[in-house]
């Protein structure tokens, strides 16, 4: 820090008016000079601490807007990739939908079949009955 701009003779002869010997005044306004210089914050001080902190907030910024601009990457790389599994997705969907249609349309006509044979199967049951009456 820079030591702040006071009169050190003029506190000197100030001391010595009140009563203090010139070594005493010496001494007093130097320890208080040394106080003063590790205390108190000049304007200079306190510019250069602001230099160092817009500095330091410039780079902040700077790696702040890289970080921003890589995650709005990642982002549209993400929803790229979500954009394509949901392409895959309605694409297993339609393939689910159209196997269980098929297997549905299977179903049906063996239920037909099924149906037919129980039909002929009883008709065959009775024309056997109605031969089997006009033998006996």
């Amino acid at each position: 820090m820079s030591m702040p701009a006071f009169d050190t003779l003029k506190v000197t002869d100030d001391l010595r008016e009140a009563g203090f010997e010139e070594r005493q005044a010496r001494q007093l306004v130097k320890s208080f000079a040394e106080e003063i210089s590790n205390t108190v914050v000049t304007q200079q001080d306190l510019k250069l601490t602001e230099s160092r902190l817009d500095a330091k907030i410039d780079k902040l910024d700077a790696k702040i807007d890289g970080v921003a601009k890589d995650l709005r990457s990642e982002i549209k790389d993400l929803d790229v990739k979500i954009d394509k599994l949901d392409v895959k997705i309605d694409n297993v969907a339609k393939g689910f939908d159209a196997k269980l249609e098929l297997q549905s349309k299977d179903m049906l006509l063996q239920f037909k079949r099924m149906q037919w044979l129980s039909v002929s199967g009883i008709i065959t049951f009775f024309t056997i009955i109605s031969l089997l009456l006009k033998f006996f």
